[in-house]
């Protein structure tokens, strides 16, 4: 996504160059970033007072430019000063020696999907049980609407002069369903959407466990509260 990165801290250089270059400069320092965590966020968590000074020394404040390959770092030092000789183009990647032992899917999720599911799934259980506030709105609003609906329609069911009525019934039972069932994701999607992307990104599971999670645990809720209504 990116050709070059350039990050500061403090008003300091801490790394410039190719992004390939960013996770075995850390790792060359000591701070080696595991395969499924997302080398940006890495970078953040590892920051405090001695690596911002540690790292601005190795980059020499920007000086130094890591390139990806000899020619790229030829065409540097011929154009400019800033990229040295001994620049660390040829560090070796740090994961070398388990990549034949890694599957490719393993790179992408460490774990399987049935983990996944399982985990997402007790974890958003415990956060639906713990949700009374939620289940409460959610009780209130079947039983009321039910008995709204219900005192509106009562009894044009059994007559069949009123086959319009039974219709928009029968319209207003499923319009209830769909929206409500609908916003209730709607409301909460986006204060758990900067946890999924953190997550997600850091390839801790996938979007397809995480939905799949999603739509398991609500289905109680819908059943229970769907017959009530």
């Amino acid at each position: 996504m990116f050709d070059h990165v350039y990050m500061l801290a403090r008003g300091s250089c801490i790394y410039n160059g190719s992004p390939r270059q960013l996770v075995p400069f850390l790792a060359q320092i000591g701070h080696v970033c595991k395969p499924t965590y997302n080398p940006a966020d890495f970078v953040f968590e590892v920051l405090d007072n001695d690596t911002i000074v540690e790292l601005t020394k190795e980059i020499q404040n920007g000086k130094m430019i890591l390139c990806d390959d000899l020619d790229e770092m030829e065409k540097n030092v011929s154009t400019s000063k800033l990229c040295r000789n001994e620049t660390l183009i040829a560090l070796p990647p740090v994961f070398d020696d388990h990549k034949s032992q890694i599957k490719e899917s393993d790179l992408e999720y460490p774990s399987s999907f049935s983990t996944q599911f399982s985990i997402l799934l007790e974890r958003k259980t415990k956060q639906f049980i713990r949700n009374k506030i939620g289940l409460w709105i959610s009780f209130f609003h079947h039983a009321f609407s039910a008995l709204l609906i219900g005192s509106i329609y009562y009894g044009i069911g059994l007559d069949g002069s009123h086959p319009f009525e039974n219709f928009k019934f029968c319209i207003s039972v499923v319009v209830f369903f769909v929206y409500t069932h609908i916003m209730g994701p709607v409301l909460t999607f986006p204060s758990e959407v900067k946890l999924l992307r953190r997550e997600y990104f850091n390839r801790w599971y996938s979007l397809k466990s995480y939905f799949f999670a999603s739509m398991i645990t609500s289905l109680p809720s819908m059943l229970l509260f769907g017959s009530l209504f």
